[in-house]
C-alpha cells in the first residue's frame, strides 16, 4: 500500500517489518496494480541483515536413497520455508544435518520413532555411549528408492 508520494518520482510503502528494506522506492522499480485477479506473494521472504533472503527448511516430504559411487547416499526432499512448494529440492541428509541440526533432529522424531531411529546403529560395550552409524555399499545396478512421507503433499 503506497504511505505517500516522496518528490515527483518516489513513493514510500507500507511494508510488513519482518521485510527488512527501506520502504522508499523510486517510480521505476514500481509495477501498476493489475487488479483482483492477481494475488501478490501473502509472506514476503525474511532476510538477513545483509539484505539475503533467509533460506531454512519448512518440511521434509519425502526420503530415498542413491547410489554414489560406492555408497548409498538418503536424502530428503525439502520444501523451503518462504518458498514456493515448487520449488522443493532432494538435498543429502547429512548437508541437512550439518546445516540445520534442529531441523534434522525435529524430522527424525516426527518420521521415526525412537526403536527405528537405532535400526543400524551399533552401542559400544565399554558403556562410553559412542555409536557407530553403518552405510551400505552401493550394488551395480541400483536404482533410487523413494519413500512419501504419509500425509505429506504431492508438491
Amino acid at each position: 500500500m503506497v504511505m505517500e508520494k516522496i518528490g515527483a518520482v518516489a513513493y514510500k510503502l507500507q511494508l510488513p517489518a519482518t521485510v527488512g528494506i527501506h520502504p522508499v522506492f523510486h517510480v521505476s522499480q514500481l509495477k501498476k496494480h493489475l487488479g483482483a485477479q492477481v494475488v501478490p506473494q501473502a509472506d514476503l521472504p525474511m532476510v538477513t541483515p545483509e539484505v539475503h533472503i533467509k533460506i531454512a527448511p519448512e518440511t521434509a516430504t519425502e526420503t530415498r536413497v542413491v547410489p554414489r559411487g560406492d555408497f548409498v547416499v538418503t536424502q530428503w526432499r525439502i520444501k523451503w520455508l518462504n518458498l514456493p512448494d515448487t520449488s522443493a529440492k532432494w538435498e543429502d541428509k547429512l548437508f541437512i544435518k550439518a546445516t540445520f541440526p534442529e531441523f534434522y533432529h525435529q524430522t527424525l522424531k516426527e518420521w521415526w520413532p525412537p526403536q527405528a531411529r537405532s535400526c543400524g546403529q551399533e552401542s559400544s560395550q565399554g558403556g562410553g555411549g559412542s555409536q557407530t552409524q553403518l552405510t551400505p555399499r552401493a550394488k551395480p545396478g541400483l536404482k533410487p528408492a523413494t519413500y512419501k512421507r504419509e500425509g505429506a503433499s504431492d508438491g
